[in-house]
Order: C-alpha cells, then structure tokens, then sequence
C-alpha cells in the first residue's frame, strides 16, 4: 500500500508540475479565442456593411432599370416619329414633283397664250424662236 501510494505520489506530483504548462496552453487558447472573437466580430460589422451596399446596390439597379424603360419608350417614341417624318418627307417630295410639273404645264400654257396673243395682234411673224425661257437683252 505504501508502494501504490508513493506511485500515486510520483503521478500527483507530475500532474502537478504540468499545470503550468497546462495553464500556459490555456491562455494561449484563451487568448486565440479572444482573437478569434475580434475576427468573428470583425467579419460581422463587414457582412452588415456588404448588407448595406447590397441594400443600395438594389436601389441603383432598381432605378438604373427605370431609367433604361424610360429610356426605350422614348426610343419606341423618336421610332415612330422619325417613321413619320419619313413619310412626311416622301408625301412632300410627292407634293414638289407635282408642283414641278404643274409650274412646267402653267409655263407651256402661259407661253402657247402668249403666242396665240401676239399671232393675233401680229399674225405674220415667225414665233420659231420664241420660248417662256428666253431672256430679253437690250430690249
């Protein structure tokens, strides 16, 4: 008996001179989780500030797509009215070739008066190189 409680002795007093170094592994564990209790706290504030961003991120995309609908209306708007300036345009070029051609048709009848006039206040002269297009010179 004495022998198990000299063994038992030696054990106590191993175990005994281990605590500190059981100690010193403590607090460096404690001080490891203290460390990474910061970095959990660290990481935290950040995810709330990425929460945020993402929060005003979604505003931008949210608005930056109203304004690109806006955007293509007004595109689908100009569309329409540039497809109807076209047509304006081709109506009024339709318009100016018939105006042309009346202005040359008013002309001819113009000129075939004037010459049916002068043939009968004048019946003998030659009217071969008279034109509405002529120009007077000294005359």
């Amino acid at each position: 008996m004495l022998l198990r409680a000299g063994v038992h002795c030696r054990d106590a007093q191993r175990e005994v001179a281990g605590i500190p170094k059981l100690q010193n592994m403590l607090s460096k564990k404690e001080n490891r989780n203290k460390t990474l209790g910061s970095r959990v706290t660290e990481l935290e504030a950040k995810e709330k500030s990425r929460g945020a961003k993402v929060l005003r991120l979604e505003g931008v995309e949210k608005s930056l797509n109203e304004k690109v609908k806006a955007a293509e209306k007004k595109a689908i708007e100009l569309q329409a009215s540039l497809n109807k300036a076209h047509e304006d345009l081709a109506s009024m070029e339709k318009e100016k070739v018939e105006a042309k051609m009346s202005a040359l048709i008013a002309v001819a009848d113009i000129e075939k008066t004037m010459l049916e006039h002068v043939s009968l206040l004048a019946p003998g002269i030659d009217f071969f190189k008279v034109s509405a297009y002529n120009k007077v010179v000294d005359g």
